[in-house]
């Protein structure tokens, strides 16, 4: 498989490639058999209720998770993906492989895709390099839930401001700098937390004014 500096950069920064050198990713790659899959933006990369046994990693774009309300016909954004990040860990390993959501690009999304089963498989030439990817793709899994702790956490906040300020700190985290960017606008902000778009700019501006928060823009500082 021909891969750019590029792709390779975006393996690397993967969490499933932590402690993992770039000869040992070319490895991998060449013994799970790896595929890459494009797609054009709005197009589907995973669709609810489909079986998915491989995991991938997005090479190039951005793409959103979402889950479909039949009670309310409403959809609702479950995470924000781009380069470097995973997709489909957790349902690839469940036992039905079933997924509850769909993956939809926000953009011309390139994915490198590795079989689950291959995982398990060791190649013949017993690379440790499976080892490790294994041992990542574990903690992968474990951070998924609690991403989806936080976003439970996230959702059950009684008022507009708090589920603001609770998404706001977690955006934080990590960040070095005092002012640091979201990777979603305004719509798909509202469409996160579950608010309506026009009752969260209202609740920004109070808060801004309030000197809760400062923003321009997906740049944000808290005040707090």
């Amino acid at each position: 498989m021909d891969l750019s500096k590029e792709d390779i950069a975006a393996i690397a920064a993967s969490n499933l490639f932590k402690d993992i050198s770039t000869e040992e990713i070319t490895k991998l790659i060449d013994c799970m058999k790896a595929r890459i899959k494009k797609y054009k933006k709005d197009e589907l990369i995973i669709e609810e209720g489909s079986l998915v046994y491989d995991f991938g990693i997005i090479l190039k774009g951005n793409a959103r998770t979402i889950k479909w309300d039949e009670f309310t016909d409403k959809i609702f954004i479950v995470n924000i993906s781009s380069v470097g990040a995973s997709i489909a860990v957790m349902c690839a390993a469940s036992l039905e492989h079933i997924s509850p959501v769909s993956v939809i690009a926000d953009s011309e999304v390139s994915v490198i895709y590795f079989s689950f089963e291959k995982l398990f498989n060791h190649c013949d030439k017993a690379c440790p390099c499976h080892s490790k990817l294994l041992r990542n793709y574990v903690n992968a899994v474990a951070e998924n839930a609690v991403y989806l702790y936080g976003r439970i956490n996230c959702l059950i906040q009684p008022s507009i401001r708090q589920k603001v300020l609770n998404y706001l700190k977690n955006a934080s985290k990590g960040k070095n700098r005092s002012i640091f960017s979201i990777p979603v606008n305004r719509n798909h902000m509202a469409e996160y937390l579950n608010v309506d778009r026009s009752a969260l700019s209202r609740e920004l501006s109070a808060m801004k004014k309030c000197g809760l928060i400062d923003y321009h823009k997906d740049s944000f500082k808290l005040l707090l």
